[in-house]
């Protein structure tokens, strides 16, 4: 597996089940904060 291109923001809001989507979200932003990098989602491609 590799990073890849795909849109991580995109990814979480295709989550169909509203409070994972929000976890997700959740997630992202306190690992934003922690890290300062982007997040990235990474898969074969």
């Amino acid at each position: 597996m590799k990073p890849t291109e795909n849109d991580v923001l995109e990814f979480i809001r295709s989550i169909p089940n509203e409070t994972r989507q929000k976890d997700g979200l959740m997630l992202i932003e306190m690992m934003t904060k922690i890290t300062e990098l982007k997040p990235v989602k990474w898969g074969h491609q």
